[in-house]
């Protein structure tokens, strides 16, 4: 059985299985004290939805949310209404979902720290809205988002192209362009091939709410071309995650960390984030580790990838 303490080290480098594995034990134990339960319980929920196990993740959510406001303990409280929210959602629980990130929203001025995720508690919020077609107030909730200070450039570009949706959906071609330029504006300083296909996707969209199907069909054509360039971008994650096995089975950090991150970086680009999971594991195996002249499983690994990737849609 690990310690609190080794259960939180395993929240911070994403590792889901080992939280899942031990997080129960750990509370059945004895040894966790009482400030500390809440925060099992919302690592639990964390990993569970970080594994598709949307049912175990409410269920430890509402656990977590339970125990952090019997504690006045309003850091936890606000982290677990994200997390809670983000697997109701998963679930179709969209009016749940949404009445636990009003909560939060009207909370602000009672627990300051929940400012750091407002952005994403109105950007999932006006998610909820949409879809239960409050398409107003999604608007609404979506703007206040992008007024905020901008401490996460990826959310706020995500915010935007989905206010633009919200616009289109309302009718307002108009204000879905403005928007949109906007969006394409920081793709294309920031080189994202993943979310420019997005883009190109949402162009099509709006070309058929003006009625200008020949713009449609181009930018159709786009996100074509750039599927398959995203596909380039999978082979070249897997090839630089063999690499990087290979080079940790001969020890030579530098050369699997290098491979590593090259690996995460063409998972981004194809939006792939099992990839993108496969490098983070390999920097960190190179970091703390070292190499493993034996490490066969690894290799194993490896040329599993490589065959998934052949034979991907």
């Amino acid at each position: 059985m690990i310690t609190f303490e080794e259960l939180q080290a395993a929240f911070k480098q994403r590792d889901a299985a080992t939280i899942l594995a031990n997080a129960d034990a750990l509370l059945m134990s004895g040894n966790c004290p009482p400030e500390q339960i809440g925060w099992v319980f919302y690592y639990k929920c964390d990993a569970a939805l970080d594994q598709n196990q949307v049912v175990l993740a409410i269920a430890a959510g509402e656990q977590a949310l339970s125990w952090s406001q019997s504690a006045h303990e309003g850091t936890l409280e606000g982290r677990v209404r994200i997390c809670l929210a983000f697997a109701l959602m998963a679930l179709g629980r969209v009016a749940d979902a949404a009445a636990l990130l009003e909560a939060y929203i009207d909370g602000l001025t009672r627990h300051p720290e929940w400012a750091q995720f407002e952005d994403l508690a109105r950007y999932n919020l006006a998610w909820a809205y949409r879809q239960s077609g409050r398409l107003v107030e999604a608007v609404t909730q979506y703007r206040a988002a992008l007024a905020l200070p901008e401490s996460r450039p990826e959310t706020h570009v995500q915010i935007r192209q989905n206010l633009a949706w919200a616009l289109m959906l309302l009718g307002d071609s108009a204000g879905a362009r403005i928007e949109l330029d906007l969006v394409a504006r920081s793709v294309r300083e920031e080189l994202d091939l993943a979310r420019m296909t997005s883009l190109w996707a949402d162009r099509a969209a709006l070309h058929l709410l003006e009625g200008d199907r020949e713009a449609a069909k181009q930018a159709c054509q786009q996100v074509l071309r750039a599927l398959d360039e995203r596909q380039r971008h999978v082979h070249l994650a897997t090839t630089y995650i063999t690499l990087g096995r290979i080079a940790l089975a001969e020890a030579n950090l530098e050369e699997t960390q290098r491979c590593a991150m090259l690996a995460r970086t063409h998972a981004e680009q194809a939006e792939r984030w099992d990839l993108h999971n496969e490098g983070t594991q390999l920097w960190v195996a190179a970091t703390q580790k070292g190499g493993n002249a034996h490490d066969q499983g690894g290799l194993a690994t490896a040329a599993r990838l490589l065959l998934i990737s052949r034979n991907l849609p």
